[in-house]
């Protein structure tokens, strides 16, 4: 199965070297870092998030592809992986699931 499930969404940049804050839209924040890979718009294709740290209800991140304020400035946009909907497993956003 090719389906991609939105599983995120990238908010703003932060800082200058390409760390990014992102909201997860899985049921369980952290499972966004469980996914083998992920997929901004149709820009990056299976990236792999490195968590630099947690906020209250985001994570900043940052990612080798992604190593400048101009290219996240480029991707402010949705997250999706193949892995959920390869998997059959099911998604919450914002109150739906997605299965």
């Amino acid at each position: 199965m090719n389906d991609k499930v939105v599983v995120g969404q990238v908010i703003s940049a932060h800082g200058i070297q390409g760390q990014f804050k992102i909201k997860s839209f899985t049921t369980d924040p952290d499972d966004l870092f469980t996914y083998n890979q992920l997929f901004i718009d149709e820009k990056y294709d299976g990236i792999f998030l490195k968590k630099v740290r947690s906020l209250k209800e985001y994570f900043i991140v940052s990612c080798s592809e992604i190593d400048s304020r101009n290219k996240v400035d480029d991707i402010l946009c949705l997250l999706y992986t193949s892995d959920a909907a390869d998997e059959g497993l099911g998604v919450d956003l914002g109150g739906r699931r997605i299965i």
